[in-house]
């Protein structure tokens, strides 16, 4: 069953947010139908490699990104589906509807970026080894939020960057999907990526 996507620019913490919200008991890990208690998928999610960061985050994807499993699986789980998109990537699927119909996700969530932090992401697309068409990327978000204004949840770059803002952003979007998450466990596991993002970060 679609949940929510996560809207976000490429090297912006996406990746790290679906994790989270994916600690859910209720939310899938990568295949539609195997559940995980929420200390399984902690050990699972709770891996990041500074040193390699793209292969880090493709570990425990949905599997329909790589042919795995169809999507309509997906949609027709009793488990939830939470995933992350680029702003163009998404729009190019749900305009051509390659795998969903137009308007199938109930939530989107969309992760800002404030004019502050645009240098530093774009410094750090070298980094994680990342491509970013900053305009681009930036004109199709506005494009999906101005059409799916009624289904969005916002929250901003800057929330993942402190702890005490992360939690309260987490607390927002748990209640919001009715997700149950574990919040200390979504805290402990922030901490990692924070910390495994520091060690890879330009300043």
């Amino acid at each position: 069953m679609l949940k929510a996507a996560i809207i976000y620019l490429p090297g912006s913490g996406g990746n790290f947010l679906r994790r989270v919200l994916s600690m859910s008991q209720d939310c899938i890990v990568n295949d539609a139908y195997t559940q995980f208690n929420v200390q399984q998928k902690f050990a699972l999610f709770n891996k990041w490699n500074s040193k390699n960061w793209k292969a880090a985050e493709s570990l425990y994807r949905p599997i329909y990104r790589t042919g795995g499993q169809e999507f309509y699986h997906f949609e027709q789980s009793n488990l939830l589906l939470i995933d992350s998109w680029h702003p163009t990537e998404f729009l190019t699927h749900d305009q051509q509807q390659i795998c969903w119909s137009t308007g199938s996700w109930p939530y989107l969530i969309f992760l800002h970026i404030q004019d502050s932090f645009k240098e530093f992401i774009e410094k750090n697309q070298k980094t994680k080894t990342y491509k970013l068409d900053w305009g681009l990327e930036q004109q199709e978000f506005a494009v999906l939020r101005n059409q799916y204004d009624n289904r969005a949840i916002d929250i901003n770059f800057d929330d993942l960057c402190d702890e005490q803002k992360f939690f309260y952003a987490i607390e927002k979007i748990n209640t919001q999907l009715s997700l149950n998450l574990d919040l200390e466990l979504s805290l402990q596991l922030w901490k990692t990526w924070y910390s495994k993002s520091e060690a890879a970060w330009v300043k």
